[in-house]
């Protein structure tokens, strides 16, 4: 505990810096991070207290190195409640501090690997990986495969983690029927901006509850779920690993086949009039379920 061990060490916290829900591998983007290398080198404080050494940072050794040589250029010294003060005047406590470092980073790197392999498998078997789908509620089963839940496409739900989800169509008739005549009217030349125009006159909203914009209407014209297809891989940002790594990743989706069928051909030539038109920026890999 932190609080503990400046008590034991005759050290008075004056300011805590926290990077919530941000990566300890890229510490350019950690805006309390840089905060607190900033204020190291005004000498603000004589110290910083860690819980253990990887909160600090888990990047490549090399890389950590220049934040340690910042902290004693500035008279700075590193606690941690693991191994007290990072000593870096002898060559025990710099192997020490690389080899925790270390340590560090492959746990990050394993993770990496466990949470991309387990996606995989959940693509595989055709689970959807992703937020939630206009017009699309989300069926939740248990280990058991027993319906648990039902979850309307505007509500936010975290599921439990060894549930299974499945899409099914809304009872909301009205949304089934606006995103059916998107597609169909696509198919007819009708530009983007007046399907938004129509779906706000229906006083639609989308799965934020927000109004339709150019930018939904198009995302949602151009999502292959409509056609029953997953599609995963597109927008790689894994540092270690990722989903797909020779590209992009493709499986039938599980879902109710009678809701997305009609959508297939509508779908298939929304595309292509919508790319001669000039309505829509066609993603060449798209794929689509016949």
């Amino acid at each position: 505990d932190i609080e503990a061990m400046a008590v034991q060490s005759n050290y008075k916290i004056i300011k805590w810096y926290e990077d919530h829900g941000q990566t300890g591998t890229e510490s350019s983007k950690r805006k309390e991070f840089q905060k607190l290398l900033v204020d190291a080198k005004s000498k603000t404080f004589s110290a910083v207290l860690l819980s253990e050494q990887s909160r600090m940072s888990r990047e490549d050794i090399f890389d950590c190195m220049q934040h340690w040589r910042k902290f004693r250029d500035a008279g700075v010294a590193i606690v941690t409640c693991q191994r007290g003060e990072l000593n870096f005047d002898n060559l025990g406590g710099v192997i020490t501090a690389i080899v925790d470092q270390y340590g560090a980073r492959d746990e990050s790197i394993k993770l990496a690997h466990r949470v991309a392999s387990g996606q995989r498998l959940k693509v595989q078997q055709g689970q959807r990986i992703g937020g939630r789908v206009f017009a699309y509620d989300r069926e939740l089963y248990d280990e058991k495969g027993k319906l648990v839940r039902r979850v309307n496409y505007q509500e936010r739900f975290r599921k439990h983690v060894t549930w299974r989800s499945k899409l099914v169509p809304t009872d909301e008739s009205a949304a089934v029927e606006a995103v059916r005549w998107a597609f169909k009217e696509t198919t007819l030349g009708t530009s983007v901006q007046k399907i938004v125009l129509e779906f706000n006159n229906r006083n639609l909203k989308t799965v934020c509850g927000g109004k339709f914009t150019f930018q939904t209407i198009n995302t949602l014209l151009r999502n292959p779920v409509y056609a029953g297809t997953l599609r995963i891989g597109h927008y790689a940002r894994g540092k270690f690993s990722r989903v797909a790594e020779d590209g992009i990743m493709r499986s039938k989706m599980r879902m109710k086949r009678s809701f997305h069928r009609s959508f297939s051909v509508a779908f298939r030539e929304s595309w292509t009039i919508a790319d001669q038109n000039g309505h829509i920026d066609r993603q060449p890999d798209i794929c689509l379920v016949a």
